[in-house]
């Protein structure tokens, strides 16, 4: 995990086509200006998969107008957005990893390194 870097599960919906919609994630400090992560998982992944780029984003910002509107911070258009289609992706379709507890940089390391001469894992 990124010194800083501070993520918020936003379980707001119980309901199952909701459940893995949204993870934020703020990457100000490393990024050296704004930058916001939104992730989603299990079903409601496959279905943004299947949806417009434009309708995602306005979901992910009436979403945070929802959240942070009422406490007076105002919630601004993106300067840009980058949807990515992980499922589609035939190099990860859809897949994700995290450093676990207690991990170290040299966990990174042992990972990059080849084994018989092919790379088989990255980060």
């Amino acid at each position: 995990m990124f010194p800083g870097r501070r993520a918020r599960r936003l379980d707001l919906n119980k309901t199952s086509d909701s459940r893995g919609e949204f993870l934020f994630y703020s990457y100000h400090t490393v990024s050296g200006g704004p930058v916001l992560i939104a992730l989603v998982a299990g079903e409601a992944a496959q279905t943004f998969e299947r949806t417009d780029p434009s309708l995602l984003l306005h979901r992910v910002i009436s979403k945070l107008r929802g959240i942070y509107g009422p406490k007076g911070v105002d919630v601004p258009d993106p300067i840009q957005t980058i949807c990515t289609r992980w499922g589609n992706d035939p190099l990860s379709f859809g897949s994700y990893s995290h450093v676990r507890v207690q991990s170290s940089g040299r966990d990174y390391d042992i990972l990059a390194e080849s084994v018989g001469n092919r790379l088989f894992f990255c980060w």
